[in-house]
């Protein structure tokens, strides 16, 4: 037993070790972009000096081996990769004038936040010299740009606190999986990748809140409350991803075909939401080598691509009824069973297969485990210290 103990701490010891080395040359690699590559002029320049960290950052997850810490740093690392190629093109929120504290400038491009500008009470001096009407603007052209925006709750149905609960309640359920049907079991699985990813990206901003005095948006905006695709990938699901995805791909991909004869502006919004998401399906399968080092299967692109298509087909609908001055909407409570039932279906025969080859959540309960006893260890070792002395 103690044999067993041992090594488990030295597992842990030695994965912390890595995740130390890891969370350093991520540090120094920024230092670089903020002393070298912001004194470079905007464009081709920048991005040939942003390339090798954008690929460092791509192979530093392949450091780690745990589910928990590979993926973790492997979506801030993407996340700052992005915001890397916006700042190699002079765009917020890296790209400032005046120059952001360097200390300001790593937190950005590694957390998953976004600043909310309407109601933040510090924002810097040079979040006040945007033109406003520009931000509207710009806030107005996303993947659902269709659709008018749901509100979000200021008090919304499920809190942190209840989330917490809702994933011990998983995390129980999950020991009686023996005697649940796989159907079912796969249900459960995206009850708990939503609740966990939320519960991550809320710790990612209360560490944000702490150390900058920041009033942040929220990463999720009840998607369960979806009433269309448009509206669940676009504007609830995931929205420090899809702001990102947003600036990165769909803006620029739709300027590209607007400006081309051969396609103009009638196909640009079609083909910049299908390059978008055919680009978050490609950083999903990523990902997922991340997880298990296993050849991609793409069937996660194919989930993407296939939520793609039918974003499309929304979109195509919307615009035929809005010629024909047809103003008929579905009933909420029926679009949003429709909705949820579609990404879950979709997502139990393309998404969740790659999931389980990963054998995600059984190395899951192991880590939470490994790190249980490491801990357990350290404080009797500290226990036993204090007695002696």
């Amino acid at each position: 037993m103690e044999n067993c103990n041992s090594s488990t701490s030295a597992a842990v010891h030695d994965e912390m070790k890595s995740f130390i080395e890891v969370c350093v040359t991520s540090i120094a690699s920024l230092m670089y972009c903020y002393f070298i590559s912001f004194n470079l002029s905007k464009g081709k320049t920048r991005v040939i000096s942003l390339i090798p960290v954008i690929i460092l950052f791509t192979l530093l997850p392949l450091r780690l081996h745990t589910i928990t810490l590979t993926g973790t740093t492997g979506f801030f690392l993407h996340l700052a990769s992005l915001k890397l190629l916006l700042f190699a093109f002079g765009r917020k929120p890296l790209e400032t004038n005046p120059p952001i504290p360097l200390t300001l400038f790593i937190c950005i491009a590694f957390l998953p936040i976004k600043i909310n500008h309407k109601n933040s009470t510090t924002k810097s001096n040079y979040e006040n010299q945007e033109d406003p009407t520009k931000i509207q603007s710009e806030n107005k052209e996303n993947i659902a740009n269709l659709e008018h925006p749901s509100r979000k709750s200021s008090n919304p149905p499920l809190n942190l606190t209840v989330k917490c609960g809702f994933l011990g309640l998983l995390w129980i359920i999950y020991q009686f999986r023996q005697y649940i049907h796989p159907k079912i079991m796969l249900a459960y699985y995206c009850f708990y990748i939503y609740i966990s990813t939320e519960l991550v990206l809320a710790i990612a901003s209360v560490m944000a809140w702490a150390s900058l005095g920041l009033e942040l948006e929220p990463h999720f905006n009840e998607p369960y409350m979806a009433t269309s695709l448009q509206d669940f990938w676009g504007r609830r699901w995931n929205l420090v991803m899809s702001n990102a995805l947003r600036s990165t791909v769909y803006l620029p991909m739709k300027k590209w075909v607007s400006s081309r004869s051969a396609f103009g502006s009638r196909y640009a919004t079609v083909v910049a939401v299908m390059g978008t998401f055919v680009v978050s399906g490609l950083e999903h399968e990523l990902m997922f080598y991340y997880f298990g080092r296993l050849r991609p299967s793409w069937e996660v692109t194919g989930f993407f691509v296939l939520q793609g298509l039918v974003v499309i087909v929304e979109i195509m609908v919307k615009k035929f009824l809005l010629m024909k001055g047809i103003t008929w909407r579905m009933n909420r409570v029926v679009s949003g069973v429709l909705v949820i039932g579609f990404v879950m279906v979709s997502a139990m025969w393309l998404f969740f297969p790659p999931v389980l080859r990963c054998n995600t959540v059984v190395r899951t309960e192991r880590e939470v485990t490994a790190v249980v006893e490491s801990l357990k260890g350290s404080f009797n070792v500290l226990n036993s210290f204090v007695k002696g002395k």
